[in-house]
């Protein structure tokens, strides 16, 4: 009897792992969601289903002529914020490719919760990325940026993890339903 039980304690504890999802930037990163240099621009990330409350915001280039070490923009944000406007006074690096965001550990900015794809920083003076080039949907946010002094008009709306939500309601049933089956 106290096989079955362990067994069932491991497939829950298992499956239980896989429902959370993974924090993930939708703002910026790809071809087509680029930053403009000493410009105001916006950070979203998918912050419903995210396991962390708190991340430090960093940026990186692999490329040491544009950035020798992941350099600090925020400390200290909290995931429910869901966005994040980046005013052009929390950056000032050189127009390039290959640029990242990362989100990290409040105390040890090496621990990376996730990563953007890379992106461009434009020069001053080039033009935001088109509104419908942000991913919308379900799980998803969307943003769109200004080009003046004032902080970046963003959106942050989507989905609340239902896929997940049901996914662990299923879960929660099978279990239900095996510990009767494990307890006759």
């Amino acid at each position: 009897m106290l096989f079955p039980r362990l067994a069932l304690a491991v497939l829950v504890s298992t499956l239980f792992g896989c429902a959370t999802a993974d924090l993930q930037i939708i703002v910026p990163g790809g071809s087509s969601l680029w930053w403009i240099n000493n410009s105001d621009n916006n950070l979203i990330w998918t912050c419903n289903d995210s396991p962390y409350t708190q991340f430090n915001v960093l940026i990186a280039n692999s490329n040491t002529n544009l950035l020798t070490a992941p350099l600090p923009i925020i400390s200290t944000l909290d995931n429910f914020v869901c966005a994040k406007g980046i005013t052009k006074d929390m950056f000032n690096l050189q127009a390039g490719t290959g640029y990242t965001i990362q989100l990290t550990d409040i105390f040890n900015n090496t621990h990376i919760y996730a990563t953007s794809q890379p992106f461009e920083i434009k020069p001053l003076g080039s033009a935001y990325p088109d509104a419908s080039a942000t991913p919308t949907g379900t799980g998803t946010t969307s943003g769109t940026g200004t080009n003046t002094a004032s902080s970046p008009s963003s959106t942050a709306t989507g989905s609340t993890g239902s896929s997940i939500k049901s996914s662990v309601s299923g879960l929660v049933a099978f279990v239900a339903l095996a510990l009767g089956v494990f307890a006759a």
